[in-house]
């Protein structure tokens, strides 16, 4: 059953646009009921604060068919800090947010929500905004302080905010004592010019917060508008709040994630849940704590002194913690504008004739990993492993295929793999059945790293998450009852940039002979040449108590359906063998004994893509390590 209620406004497709013209007369949403696993904060912002809201409403002048919504804190006697707020394309009902503006009026804040009309021109919408706030301003002069303000919104009204905000400064005078910008997945800024931000005042505090599942309006207005606020780094922060999955729940950090529940962008309900009352409410309500009571706890959290940094989210009960918001003071783009429904070069963008923001050309570097190898139990199971170094995070979109793999002509293959990912001997998720999950996100990220699509009622896994440096593993199992079956295992690369890059890459399988060897793909993309060690690692194996090791692993390595290298017992060539060991060490890989028969080889590859077969001498099978080292 689906329920009922107003649609959030999504600056996207002509659809969604008439779904929200269709639903502005729904009903009132009900209490919010927390789902997940992962609780509701309690500490001073996270909890509901001690006031009790009251709603008063009146018509806006400047647009009689629009209504003007005051939330007043009950018991919060004389003026008070307000948050002016403007609401996303066609969110024209306070209900939509209703849990933001109830929680931050719990707090002791008035809240000020101006509809404005859906069918409109851009210049008729921002004036009825402008003119709600000042109605209520004047309509409520003992309880609304224009001193100490916060200018907010979401989408269209995200984009709409810098404007409303310094209308406010410079023709009234607001925001002397006090004054934020907190702005949510922006659309573009009509009427802003880099003159008018420039002139923003030098007191003023700003955020910026975008989702990593947003595919509506490009990270790149975001980054624009906050990179021209003339604002010093410990007084704005650029948050991204990013995907996960908790057990088998999952946390969708979509563009419509600030609304109370909302339609996600492939028409399923999605609950109110802890990104809501996490990344969005706790963090609007220490900003506030920041900006109007001077709380330095409260400022740490949010902008710590300007540097990057993460913020904490809850966790589960005897789970762990919720991937952080990211914290950036100089952001840039990580996704294409492919993604996006409202790109940076839209004709409605008035700032596309400058150069949008990007991430300057990378070096060559690694992008992707894939593993086509027998899947079986224990030490059969497949290992995958990644090693991330440089600064900052990357998105990795991770992948077990198995029964989308026939039509490529493989039969034999495992029907229902599933992922587990681990930190060290921790295991951080788990995901089965990709179609389940927040699946136009996904569709998204493979479009746009190129890895062939998957069936949506396929039972492939994949997830697509923002890691932090360091070593992770994914393991392919067998469920119950399933027989050893190929599968392909994928790690992409996910993102356009970030000082973060994949300096190891490595899958450990069972090797066999026909559709069992091991079959390794990479793919360098970028400027120049990468150095790589590739190894093939055996009865070495035995060491770190692998057991039934691949006695006499061999490497052959083509570009292109062409050979380029091969190699068979690595230690056999002593001039080859003096330069391997010095990789091993550059490297940081384990050391090979020479009277071992494992492979390794040193390549220098320019962009383009490679392929490994890693097989048994005399047929033989066993457990065998493919490894990628990206040497200094």
């Amino acid at each position: 059953m689906v329920p009922s209620g107003p649609l959030i406004a999504v600056c996207g497709s002509l659809l969604s646009r008439l779904l929200l013209l269709l639903a502005a007369a729904g009903c009132v949403l009900g209490a919010a009921i927390h789902q997940g696993p992962v609780p509701a904060p309690t500490d001073a912002w996270g909890a509901a604060g001690p006031h009790a809201v009251e709603q008063r409403q009146f018509t806006n002048l400047a647009y009689p068919l629009m209504e003007v919504t005051v939330f007043l804190p009950t018991g919060a006697e004389g003026v008070r800090p307000t948050w002016f707020f403007s609401h996303g394309f066609g969110g024209t009902d306070p209900q939509v947010y209703r849990t933001l503006l109830e929680h931050l009026c719990s707090q002791g804040y008035v809240v000020v929500y101006a509809s404005y009309p859906t069918i409109a021109s851009h210049a008729v919408r921002y004036e009825t905004l402008n003119s709600g706030f000042v109605q209520a301003a004047e309509r409520f002069p003992t309880r609304i302080d224009t001193s100490r303000v916060v200018f907010a919104g979401h989408s269209y009204g995200g984009g709409a905010t810098p404007r409303m905000a310094l209308r406010a400064v410079k023709e009234r005078g607001w925001g002397a004592a006090a004054l934020g910008l907190w702005v949510m997945a922006p659309w573009f800024s009509l009427e802003l010019s880099d003159t008018d931000l420039a002139g923003f005042p030098s007191h003023a505090r700003a955020v910026y917060q975008v989702y990593q599942d947003d595919l509506s309006n490009d990270f790149r207005i975001a980054v624009d508008l906050f990179g021209k606020l003339p604002l010093p780094a410990a007084q704005k922060c650029y948050m991204q709040v990013n995907a996960d999955l908790v057990g088998s729940y999952d946390y969708q950090a979509a563009h419509s994630l600030p609304t109370s529940e909302h339609l996600t962008t492939d028409g399923r309900w999605s609950p109110y849940d802890a990104f809501d009352s996490w990344a969005v409410q706790r963090l609007a309500s220490a900003f506030s704590a920041s900006l109007f009571a001077a709380d330095e706890a409260a400022r740490a959290l949010v902008f710590a002194d300007g540097a990057d940094h993460e913020i904490a989210l809850g966790s589960a009960p005897g789970g762990r913690t919720l991937r952080p918001v990211l914290c950036q003071a100089r952001p840039l783009p990580v996704y294409p504008m492919s993604r996006y429904a409202w790109p940076w070069t839209a004709d409605e963008n008035p700032r596309r004739s400058a150069p949008p923001p990007e991430f300057p050309a990378r070096g060559a570097s690694l992008v992707n990993l894939s593993a086509r190898v027998l899947a079986g139990r224990d030490a059969d199971s497949i290992v995958v492993g990644s090693v991330l170094g440089g600064t900052g995070h990357k998105n990795l979109l991770v992948r077990a295929v198995g029964e989308s793999l026939r039509p490529f002509g493989l039969r034999e293959v495992l029907d229902d793999p599933a992922l587990h990912l681990f930190s060290g001997q921790t295991e951080l998720l788990r995901q089965d059945d990709w179609g389940t999950q927040y699946t136009p996100g996904l569709q998204a990220v493979m479009a746009e790293t190129g890895a062939f699509a998957l069936p949506t009622d396929s039972r492939d896994a994949a997830f697509s998450l923002v890691f932090p440096q360091g070593a992770f593993t994914t393991q392919v199992g067998l469920k119950s009852g399933a027989a050893p079956a190929v599968c392909l295992v994928e790690a992409y690369d996910a993102d356009l940039g970030t000082g973060a890059q994949l300096l190891n890459l490595s899958a450990r399988a069972r090797v066999g002979s026909g559709d069992g060897v091991m079959v390794a793909g990479w793919v360098v993309k970028g400027t120049g040449k990468l150095r790589l060690l590739v190894r093939a690692v055996g009865a070495t194996l035995e060491a770190f108590g692998v057991p039934d090791c691949l006695a006499d692993p061999r490497i052959e390595v083509f570009r292109d359906q062409q050979p380029l290298a091969g190699n068979d017992d690595w230690a056999s060539d002593p001039v080859a063998r003096a330069a391997l060991k010095e990789a091993f060490a550059a490297s940081k890989a384990f050391a090979l004994p020479e009277e071992g028969r494992d492979a390794a080889l040193i390549l220098e590859l320019g962009e383009g893509s490679y392929t490994a077969i890693v097989s048994g001498g005399d047929a033989r099978t066993g457990i065998a390590l493919f490894e990628l080292y990206v040497l200094p």
